[in-house]
This record gives structure tokens, sequence and C-alpha cells, in this order.
């Protein structure tokens, strides 16, 4: 509800990395990786589109739409108004086709690196170890149980919660969390959900104010 009034003079200008960087930052609920809140020119498609049949596949796309971009153009201005679901696929019931948001930062963290792009690879690293502590937490939480895919979680996690060098630009409750990660991850998942929920609702209702 309620009508869209375009202000020219409060547009900030940036390119892809720079957009990308802030989506990077974890728990930022104005700057996600949805589609739904971005225009696009049709160029942008030219050779990509998004993977059927998965969830979170704005996040499986974002950032190789959002690399190549020069100009890149952001407003704060409430220009579009969007009706959250209560029984959306992504409030649905927790289920193993949720792995897919860990996954899927994994393939971002995986591009930077491959493009030589460290600023951008740390910020994905950061956002896949917290998935990976994360969906450790709620696949036991939940009862789904998979020896197999909590192992290889477990083996995620040693690799890329480890080290020194890559986390000393991470705020410092950041690299305690990992750092204690590595030793007690369900602990640390079910902070990381705890801390979500928390900052969701206080966005939530700061937007309905």
């Amino acid at each position: 509800k309620g009508s869209a009034v375009w202000d020219p003079t409060d547009v900030t200008v940036t390119d892809g990395r720079g957009f990308l960087r802030k989506m990077e930052e974890p728990l930022r609920y104005e700057i996600t990786t949805v589609c739904w809140n971005k225009l696009y020119d049709k160029t942008v498609f030219a050779d990509k589109s998004y993977p059927q049949g998965r969830i979170y596949e704005d996040s499986a796309m974002m950032h190789e739409l959002l690399y190549p971009v020069k100009r890149l153009a952001e407003t704060k201005q409430k220009l579009y108004f969007y009706h959250t679901e209560t029984i959306g696929i992504t409030r649905s019931a927790y289920n193993k086709s949720k792995l897919d948001e860990m996954i899927y930062a994994k393939k971002r963290m995986v591009f930077f690196f491959r493009n030589k792009e460290w600023e951008l690879y740390v910020l994905a690293r950061k956002q896949y170890c917290i998935a990976l502590l994360k969906h450790f937490y709620l696949l036991r939480r939940y009862g789904l149980r998979s020896e197999k895919k909590l192992s290889w979680i477990r083996q995620q996690q040693i690799k890329y919660l480890r080290g020194v060098q890559w986390k000393r630009k991470l705020p410092i409750h950041v690299r305690i969390v990992f750092n204690i990660g590595v030793f007690m991850p369900a602990m640390c998942g079910a902070f990381i959900v705890a801390w979500d929920n928390l900052l969701e609702r206080k966005y939530r209702i700061h937007k309905s104010e």
C-alpha cells in the first residue's frame, strides 16, 4: 500500500563490485541478493539464467550478474512494495532443500577467489562460514540427521573456519564465533540463527512503523 515518488537526487552510483561488497555484509536486510528489488538491463542476462528447481536461486546468480556491471544506481526510496506471504518457499518448515543457501554461498566464494577479488573473497568466505554453522545446527535441530551430510559440513567447517590471515579484517566478534565454531559448531550455529531472527524482527518492526 502507498504511493512511490521518485527523487532523482537520492541516488548513489557505484559499480557492481562496490554493490557486491555491501551485499556480502552479513545480516543486511536493506541490500540482499533477492531479484525483486532490482531493475536490470536485459543485456545483463544475455548468456545467463537462474537455475531451475532450486531455492535461493537469486543468490546463485547475483554475483555473476553484477560483477561486470560498470555503473549501478542505488536508492533507499520506497518505490516498490513487496507483500510477504507467511507460507512461501523460504518461510516453509526447514528442510534439506534449504541447504541450497550453503551451496550458493560457496559458489560465490569460489567465484571471487578465481577472479582474484580478495576483499570480496573474504566477505564471501565469511558468509559461507556462517551458512556452514547455521545449517549444521538446523539439520540437527529438526531431526534431519544425515551422517554423510553432517560429516561433509564438518569437513568444510574445519577447512574454512580456520586460519588467521583471511580473518584479520573481520570484526572481533565474528572471529570469536568462527574460532569457537571449529570446536563447537552446533552452539555457534544456534547463536547465529537466534541473532539473525532477532535482527530480522527488529528490521520488520522498523519498516512497519
